[in-house]
């Protein structure tokens, strides 16, 4: 029955062009077989499966991708496709192929009938095994859940005998077999398609393919969803004339789209024999006792899985965690991930891998992407995506460059992919969130070396996400490093325990409660190791008061201390604070240069003062850059700028994130000639301590915590010797408060009540632990988060803030920032692609509590916005040419000084 040739895959009756559906399913075939042949390297196969061998995988991966659409063989695809065309639906009735007109209700109803469920129920109906079956069910980003009735009636004209018990509640007769008298043909058609693919594939019956277990499934649907994407794309593989010969020369055509895609190989590092050496060709000095501890570990284990690095700020822990990434070159890495809490954190690394990445091949392209929301204002990714330009073209930039940012791997859910990632923690959470295409972010790290810096910044909620990530990439045998400068104890615990999923290895262990300093814990296959490194760096005698109370005190504070020149750095815990004491300070010195810097400050007006105060503060700043500099910011600059400040104060806060903050003050060494006499002893004031804590930094951190932080923190400290001890103490219940508050009871029951809210609300929207699902049909049975925007949101659900666009009223139009932009942009035609990308870049987060009281409908972009991919469904915040805007309660002004300031107005 030839019949069958004549299905259609898509079409574009614009263009009165199509894809026959067997056509499609051959690109797609070839395209998988390119990626398993020269894409997906031994790591990742190793990864794949422990118990299936390479040829059984491909076997699977080859049937799924030749089947992926099957489902399309059905009177509801076929009728729905060619209802945009009259030609084509002619040319299908020509040839036999029987449609029906859309006004019947079922046939409407198409998305409640998605052919990637008709092709899972027809490769049932053939009993293909179940877990096999699923992955088609799956490959557009979603499984399907058999326990969710598809909506609408079955029709009266329709046959239902024969029918499996399993479908007779949904409409599938209709969706596989069409109306009562067709039924036959429809039967015919896909047996027709059944036999040509079974013959393709030389396979007599689907008893040789073998059932998969859920990590196995999962990561091929992200491999069919990543080979029918590739083989989608029209300049690949373009779509024919309706009058096309279907004889045409198939292997050019293959030839000719593999070609075109040019996926760069993936990363073979070399085999480390000298690690000296190799850090002195990295990176131009020899490693340390730490760094060098890192790689003869990695290199000695038999079966190296997680490592966790518990070491000071500014040892080399981002060099360690590249060294050994490369010492995994026995297990066949094929990428590196590095995960970071910030954009600014993420832009710093990233930097510092570009060069690391040069240095990997000499003859090879590598694939490099930098994965957050503001990538594209960083200049060099923005460079390498201008090299990356031309992949399938000998031009001079692109040989001339061996990294490049692919352009196949430059959307979202792609970013993985590439052999060299960096990006925020996000990406590493996204992975276990109930989300479209999260197959794809398996995919992506399965065979690298992730690696997760400030493991310890993560709250409750977070960290739910991160454990179960965890989860999945021990099943996937994924080499993991974790970094931290100060750990607690019981997280280090339930990091190892989630990547090795059980707990049998971890009773009353010793290494569970080390409080040994610096400290490395790792995995060897299902055995537990630790080891006390040693430190060879200086020493920090800091000096603790918990005196000073309000900013009269803080006034006189720095009028007396910075006397002599010198500067200091002040950490507060709200961004209404930071510009409070900003205004202040101002106004008190006027001879001395304030440096404000928080979260609400456009984007490139951040990465501006990051720059500035890196030119005031950083490593490389002298005595006259760094006299007389006062830096007031939020938690944005504890973990994300290498700089060093003469003398500190700060909010209270939980002890390891107040160390965090430490390891900003007399930081680098080489600065400590030219500090001012009266600096020369760090000195560390901690704000809000006593009966009364600061009311916000009570909601952001909870009482229980500041109340332990406060009563274990030391007059003097030495660091890092007193670092994890601390740290210790603060987390672990089992040190008590003597006398106990009398609110700390309260405090405590408040704190537990909390984490477990969290936890609650985060399993809500995880994906289930691997190895429990005889398919993946129900791994993302509810709460499906749909689009990027609000993927994010929920797994950063603390941080309670909003992303929004800012412009400028400009008469009838709308400008960027005034002060720097003339250009005017009318709402009534969409903003060409330039200016769109800019207009996206002026974006900014305000605090969740003033998005509620601004109503959706405030914030919508202009109709015809919607039209760009870089502006389409943005909320957008429109200020007055003073940069106010009053909306209900609240005022907004936004000024490039302070930022943006959110203030309620009641009568």
């Amino acid at each position: 029955m030839d019949q069958f040739k004549y299905l259609v895959a898509k079409s574009n009756s614009e263009e009165g062009t199509w894809l026959p559906l067997w056509i499609h399913s051959l690109d797609t075939y070839y395209v998988m077989e390119y990626l398993l042949d020269n894409w997906l390297t031994e790591s990742g196969l190793y990864s794949f499966s422990s118990r299936l061998s390479r040829e059984e995988l491909k076997q699977i991966a080859l049937f799924v991708s030749l089947f992926h659409d099957f489902g399309k063989s059905s009177l509801v695809f076929q009728s729905k496709i060619s209802s945009s065309s009259e030609d084509l639906k002619e040319m299908l009735v020509k040839n036999g192929v029987l449609v029906k007109p859309m006004n019947n209700p079922a046939l409407r109803d198409y998305k409640d009938c998605p052919h990637s469920v008709a092709g899972e129920s027809l490769l049932l109906i053939k009993e293909c095994p179940p877990s096999i079956a699923s992955i088609i069910g799956a490959h557009h980003g979603n499984p399907w859940d058999k326990g969710e009735k598809i909506s609408g009636e079955i029709e009266d004209d329709l046959e239902e005998d024969g029918i499996d018990e399993v479908y007779r509640n949904f409409r599938f007769s209709l969706l596989l077999w069409g109306y009562k008298n067709q039924r036959q043909f429809w039967i015919d058609i896909q047996e027709s398609f059944y036999s040509w693919a079974m013959d393709f594939l030389h396979i007599k019956s689907l008893d040789v393919l073998k059932d998969v277990v859920d990590t196995e499934a999962v990561l091929l649907t992200g491999l069919v969803i990543m080979a029918d994407w590739l083989a989608s794309n029209e300049e690949y593989f373009p779509l024919i004339p309706y009058d096309h010969d279907l004889s045409f020369d198939m292997e050019n055509r293959i030839k000719q789209g593999i070609e075109k895609i040019n996926l760069p190989p993936s990363w073979q590092p070399e085999r480390i024999l000298d690690p000296i050496r190799l850090s002195e060709k990295r990176f131009g000095f020899s490693p340390n006792a730490i760094q060098q501890e890192m790689i003869n570990t990695v290199m000695k284990s038999e079966n190296p899985g997680i490592l966790i690095l518990e070491a000071p700020m500014g040892v080399g822990k981002t060099e360690a965690s590249l060294l050994a990434a490369e010492a995994f070159s026995k297990e066949r890495v094929s990428g590196m991930f590095f995960a970071l809490p910030t954009q600014a954190t993420s832009n710093a690394i990233f930097t510092r891998v570009i060069d690391w990445g040069k240095e990997q091949s000499e003859e090879n392209k590598l694939s490099i992407r930098l994965a957050h929301g503001m990538a594209s204002l960083n200049e060099n990714y923005r460079s390498l995506m201008d090299d990356g330009k031309h992949v399938s073209c000998n031009t001079d930039d692109y040989e001339k460059n061996n990294l490049i940012v692919h352009d196949f791997f430059r959307g979202s859910k792609q970013a993985l992919l590439a052999d060299f990632v960096v990006g925020t923690i996000d990406q590493v959470l996204l992975a276990s969130l109930k989300q479209k295409h999260f197959m794809l972010r398996h995919l992506g790290l399965c065979g690298k070396v992730v690696i997760i810096d400030e493991c310890h910044a993560y709250d409750a909620y977070m960290n739910e996400y991160l454990e179960r990530t965890l989860q999945w990439l021990g099943k996937y045998r994924t080499p993991v490093i974790l970094l931290s400068a100060t750990l607690p104890y019981e997280r280090r615990t339930s990091f190892i325990k989630a990547y090795l999923g059980n707990s049998k290895n971890t009773e009353g262990a010793s290494w569970k409660k080390s409080i040994g300093y610096p400290l490395l814990t790792w995995t060897d296959g299902s055995n537990v190791h630790q080891k006390k490194l040693e430190y060879s760096g200086t020493h920090l005698e800091v000096k603790v008061d918990t005196n000073t109370r309000d900013i009269e005190q803080v006034c006189q504070l720095l009028n007396n201390q910075l006397m002599d020149g010198g500067c200091a750095g002040i950490f507060l815990n709200t961004v209404k604070r930071a510009q409070e004491y900003a205004n202040r300070l101002e106004k008190e010195f006027p001879d001395k240069k304030v440096i404000l810097l928080h979260s609400r400050f456009l984007a490139p007006e951040r990465i501006q003062k990051e720059k500035e105060l890196l030119e005031h503060l950083g490593k490389k700043s002298r005595k006259r850059e760094r006299d007389n500099v006062i830096l007031v910011g939020t938690q944005v600059i504890e973990q994300s700028l290498d700089f060093d400040v003469d003398l500190m104060i700060t909010d209270l806060c939980p002890m390891d994130l107040l160390l965090q903050r430490m390891g900003r003050l007399h930081r680098h060494s080489i600065h400590n000639a030219e500090r001012p006499i009266l600096l020369n002893q760090a000195k560390c004031y901690v704000l809000g301590t006593g009966d009364n804590f600061e009311k916000d930094s009570v909601s952001i951190y909870g009482e229980y915590l500041l109340l332990r932080t406060q009563y274990f923190l030391k007059d003097q400290l030495r660091l890092p010797d007193d670092i994890s001890e601390i740290v210790q103490k603060v987390y672990d219940e089992k040190y008590s408060l003597q006398p106990e508050p009398s609110r700390y009871q309260k405090a405590k029951d408040d704190e537990r009540i909390k984490i477990a809210e969290l936890k609650q609300d985060a399993d809500a929207y995880r994906i289930k632990p691997p190895g429990n699902l005889k398919t993946i049909n129900r791994l993302l049975d509810d709460n499906v988060i749909s689009d990027d925007t609000h993927a994010q949101a929920q797994v950063r659900a603390g941080e309670q803030s909003m992303e929004l666009l800012v412009l400028f009223q400009k008469g009838e139009c709308l400008t960027r920032r005034p002060w720097i932009c003339s250009d005017s942009y009318s709402v009534e035609c969409c903003p060409n692609e330039e200016e769109s990308r800019l207009i996206a870049n002026e974006r900014i987060r305000i605090p969740l509590w003033a998005s509620k009281t601004v109503e959706e409908e405030m914030l919508q972009i202009p109709d015809s916005w919607n039209k760009s991919v870089w502006l389409r469904k943005q909320k957008l915040l429109i200020l007055d040419e003073d940069g106010e805007k009053e909306i209900n309660e609240l005022l907004f002004h936004y000024s490039p000084e302070k930022g943006m300031i959110v203030e309620r107005r009641r009568g």
